[in-house]
């Protein structure tokens, strides 16, 4: 598979999870706007909060932080550090001591990919989970079988005909016949 067709499968798979167009289209290419300086210091030079003019988004993201037990003092806010539909995610608070370091290692566990001041190639993108049969949780699974255990055989059921019931019941939810 070429390059384009991977990045077009991995664009696709983002918009089926609920990602938005705009980064849906960002993580598959896979560059992080604004992130190309060489030091922490001229990182950081003449950079707002993240949130120019906007006081109520500022103090929505500064109470989110503060619930989760982040403190937001000497940090900036970077919203393309966000988790995919994860607004004001506190973890996207980036200290001005070591911004490169913590944007590295953020890009790093949100898979995404940034050049210049801070590089980070994206890791090659999961198995897409509508390729294959669909497979019901094991939870919902349990759950219709004591149903039918109850309402079928009066709650009694032996081990063996219980894990062929697990198995057809699995199969008939998951509508893979």
């Amino acid at each position: 598979m070429n390059e384009v067709d991977a990045k077009t499968r991995h664009y696709r798979l983002l918009r089926r999870r609920g990602v938005s167009e705009e980064n849906a289209r960002r993580l598959a290419t896979g560059y992080m706007i604004g992130i190309g300086l060489q030091t922490d210091t001229a990182f950081n030079a003449g950079r707002d909060d993240g949130f120019g003019d906007d006081d109520f988004k500022r103090k929505i993201a500064r109470q989110r932080a503060h619930a989760a037990g982040v403190s937001t003092s000497g940090k900036t806010y970077y919203p393309g550090l966000c988790a995919p539909r994860t607004p004001y995610d506190p973890k996207a608070w980036i200290s001005h001591d070591n911004s490169r370091a913590e944007i590295k290692r953020r890009c790093e566990e949100l898979n995404y990919a940034a050049e210049g001041g801070v590089t980070v190639k994206q890791r090659e993108p999961e198995t897409d989970p509508f390729e294959g049969p669909y497979r019901v949780a094991d939870k919902l699974v349990q759950r219709e079988v004591n149903a039918v255990v109850e309402r079928e055989h009066d709650g009694q059921i032996t081990p063996e005909k219980r894990a062929d019931l697990v198995e057809a019941t699995a199969e008939r939810l998951a509508g893979n016949q």
